[in-house]
């Protein structure tokens, strides 16, 4: 006999400025006891999949990279009736709390909304990832998290063995031997392994490209963040790093388009790259501007070790600013 899925989803909304919102959460049978192996899916009006899980043995799942809009949740289990909530995903504020009780059969559903940090994660629509593949690396990123790389690779190499199609365990890994100092070949290769496995990715493209531009062959970086910018347009760093790519091929406008973009999107992410817009703006002798991005960068980073240099630098470009002024008056 099929049942009704009774159960508390307990779901999160992370909103992250730039990556999308984090769908996130545990699903619950009639008597409290976790659901493994459900499958959660958000689908658009089209009935598109944007996003699926499959909850571990902790009843959790995972979806990450939404878009804002309206989206349909759907539960999926073997001999259970298909849940399915409406849920309208927007902005809000940091730390910002709802709730929201809705009632079906004899389930509650908990919505919550605050920021987070969570790194996000493009899934092809027919991706299903096992669920024990997501624990291992679901414990990978804990241990990543508390900086505990060695034991975070360990962890991203076994869920690689049950998966090797696993696109983010593959980036995670070379992230994680990135921080223990492992060699540059094998951490380049382990992003190659990323992006083939998931082209669709941008923070994959994104890691590649930074590798790119340490060998100084930013024609190529330009390309493959170019890729990334084209999956998702509003990732500030990729904005970022496609600035400072410019930069280094002297090309200003471009530029000065993308690192003001990046800017916009993330001002605390792009702290460091208002130097990069400063020089910029002196070999352009606009030496007001240069100031100005000087003063951010000093009002947005206090105990920044380079504050007595820019401190200098501006000084310098205040008396050359004078000093035009003067001459213009003349």
């Amino acid at each position: 006999m099929v049942r009704n899925i009774i159960c508390i989803w307990s779901l999160l909304f992370v909103v992250s400025g730039v990556y999308g919102y984090t769908l996130e959460g545990h699903v619950y049978g009639p008597n409290d006891e976790v659901l493994e192996d459900v499958l959660v899916q958000v689908l658009d009006e089209n009935r598109t999949i944007l996003g699926r899980d499959y909850t571990g043995k902790d009843g959790e799942y995972r979806i990450f990279g939404l878009p804002e809009g309206r989206f349909t949740v759907e539960a999926k289990k073997h001999g259970l009736t298909t849940y399915n909530k409406e849920i309208h995903l927007t902005g809000a504020s940091n730390n910002e709390i709802l709730k929201e009780d809705i009632r079906y059969a004899e389930a509650n559903f908990q919505v919550k909304v605050k920021s987070n940090e969570l790194i996000h994660l493009y899934l092809p629509s027919d991706y299903q990832l096992s669920s024990r593949a997501h624990g291992m690396y679901q414990k990978g990123m804990k241990a990543y998290n508390k900086a505990k790389f060695k034991k975070a690779g360990k962890w991203f190499e076994k869920a690689l063995k049950i998966d090797p199609s696993f696109s983010r365990a593959y980036l995670q890994l070379a992230l994680s031997l990135q921080e223990t100092g492992d060699d540059k070949n094998r951490i380049l290769e382990l992003i190659g392994k990323a992006v083939k496995s998931n082209p669709g990715d941008p923070v994959s493209l994104m890691h590649l490209a930074k590798y790119e531009m340490e060998e100084n062959n930013y024609n190529k970086a330009c390309d493959t963040l170019m890729k990334a910018l084209a999956i998702d347009p509003n990732i500030a760093e990729v904005n970022l790093l496609l600035g400072k790519a410019y930069y280094r091929k002297g090309q200003h406008g471009k530029a000065e388009y993308y690192l003001t973009q990046g800017i916009l999107l993330d001002p605390d992410q792009a702290r460091n790259f208002r130097i990069t817009l400063a020089n910029m703006y002196i070999q352009q002798d606009r030496l007001t501007d240069a100031r100005d991005q000087f003063k951010q960068y000093l009002r947005e980073n206090p105990y920044s070790q380079k504050q007595k240099e820019i401190k200098q630098m501006i000084d310098d470009l205040e008396k050359r600013i004078a000093i035009y002024k003067m001459e213009a008056m003349e």
